[in-house]
């Protein structure tokens, strides 16, 4: 006959065990109301507080934590084109708890940039959730004498060499999508990095060079107010913030497209159930006002959907970049 002790005992010892197994995963998965102490979602991005994707990153904080029942924080890991921010996910455990907010400029460029490479976008992480797009315009001061994008083609073609292109740093997703354009229209112009969108949108705008492709957020009110000519458009499709702008796929450049976009990933080992659980998470946070009210002063699109849609963006970017930077030599600062 078994004591009275004995039963308690086994129960506990059975519990104890049960914990040891659901591990880390338990909070995310909704096995445990309970968390262990320590228990936040970080959320890795590969810039300084106070850009877009930072600003992203702290929109979707509270959403998440009221999808996950856990708390969530941004870390700013900026740097070295994004392998900073890559790597505190790569090293973190592969529980979820530790995802990289990621562009292109942070995750596929640096696959194609730098050898070797300090990652593969493909191969180390695993896609969560594709979360936002955003296009962007083709801008040029208001004193160029050019009001259509065929009229810059010509005025270009005309001065081969002579106008200068800026962007936000060699081998900057706007840097390339300039280089593609010039590409595509055997067109040549004269690339003028700075450091950062901010310093090569004041430059634009005090006449240091005359060409510049930015995502909506970062020069549509420069548009607005007359300061900034848009030309075209980058995306396959008009942005709803500019309808009357055409596109550079429906005018000079059939099939041209350059996309910013933001998603989330986690480590390529992460368990597949708590991929789906962070994935339909994301999706419930995009829904969140605070988020939309971040997505429509970034000028982007939310978007709602499966990992693979990620997945899909990625392998199309580096379709894209990589013929481009392998013929034209470019490499990473």
């Amino acid at each position: 006959m078994r004591s009275a002790s004995t039963l308690p005992r086994r129960r506990v010892l059975r519990r104890l065990l049960a914990a040891s197994l659901a591990g880390p995963a338990a909070s995310l998965l909704g096995a445990s109301p309970a968390r262990a102490q320590g228990d936040v979602l970080k959320l890795v991005v590969a810039a300084p507080p106070g850009g877009i994707t930072d600003q992203m990153g702290r929109a979707l904080s509270e959403p998440l934590r009221q999808a996950l029942r856990q708390a969530v924080m941004v870390e700013n890991r900026p740097g070295a084109s994004g392998a900073i921010a890559a790597r505190a996910v790569l090293q973190a455990p592969a529980d979820g708890r530790t995802l990289f907010l990621a562009t292109p400029t942070s995750l596929t460029l640096p696959t194609l940039l730098k050898q070797p490479a300090p990652f593969d976008a493909q191969k180390d992480f695993a896609p969560v959730a594709l979360l936002a797009g955003g296009d962007g315009l083709l801008v040029v001061p208001a004193s160029l004498p050019v009001n259509t994008v065929q009229e810059l083609v010509a005025y270009m073609k005309a001065r081969p060499g002579q106008l200068n292109y800026g962007s936000a740093g060699i081998a900057s997703t706007n840097h390339l999508a300039m280089a593609l354009l010039l590409d595509r229209l055997g067109a040549d112009a004269v690339h003028v990095p700075f450091t950062g969108a901010g310093p090569a949108i004041t430059a634009l705008l005090g006449g240091q060079f005359q060409l510049y492709v930015g995502d909506i957020g970062s020069v549509g009110a420069q548009v607005r107010a007359g300061k900034l000519k848009a030309l075209a458009q980058v995306g396959l499709k008009r942005s709803p913030a500019f309808p009357d702008v055409p596109t550079l796929a429906e005018t000079v450049a059939p099939g041209y497209r350059a996309t910013f976009w933001l998603g989330l990933l986690a480590r390529a080992d992460t368990p597949a159930p708590l991929l789906a659980k962070l994935n339909d998470a994301a999706n419930q946070a995009l829904v969140a006002e605070a988020v939309r009210a971040q997505l429509v002063a970034m000028a982007f699109e939310g978007h709602t959907g499966p990992p693979r849609d990620l997945a899909e963006q990625i392998a199309s970017d580096l379709a894209t970049w990589g013929p481009l930077i392998r013929k034209h030599h470019i490499t990473a600062q």
